[in-house]
């Protein structure tokens, strides 16, 4: 159902709350994890300090599936990351069309998480079974 799972991430405590929750499922739908920083403009002089964040991020989010998950972690849970440069927004939406991702987990600093469905096929699903309940 889900191939591939986008994680965008900036760096912030606030941001990372949602990684365990990403890698459950990861795990029990068998998808390739994808985590995402988007350095803005301005920051552009710590893109490498971002590579090297995101690279840690997912180094440790590879142990804690192991760790925690040994028979599933082996199955076919693969960890990416990836640091883009530009607007977050646009950024995050881009690489989701353009790399086939279905499911988009993110922080709304601190009030919560959202798990976005990025399928158009399930949107449209979706919107048929919400008008069909009236």
């Amino acid at each position: 159902m889900f191939e591939r799972i986008l994680v965008p991430l900036d760096s912030s405590k606030l941001a990372d709350v949602v990684l365990p929750y990403a890698e459950e499922l990861a795990i029990a739908f068998k998808s390739e994890l994808n985590l995402m920083y988007v350095c803005e403009p301005a920051e552009e002089k710590f893109h490498r300090i971002h590579e090297f964040y995101l690279g840690k991020i997912a180094e440790l989010v590879k142990r804690e599936i192991r760790e925690k998950h040994p028979r599933k972690g082996r199955v076919s849970t693969e960890v990416k990351s990836v640091v883009v440069r530009g607007k977050p927004a646009e950024e995050i939406c881009n690489y989701a069309n353009n790399n086939d991702i279905n499911l988009i987990v993110i922080a709304t600093h601190g009030r919560g998480m959202w798990a976005l469905d990025a399928n158009p096929v399930n949107k449209k699903k979706e919107r048929r079974r919400r008008f069909s309940d009236f």
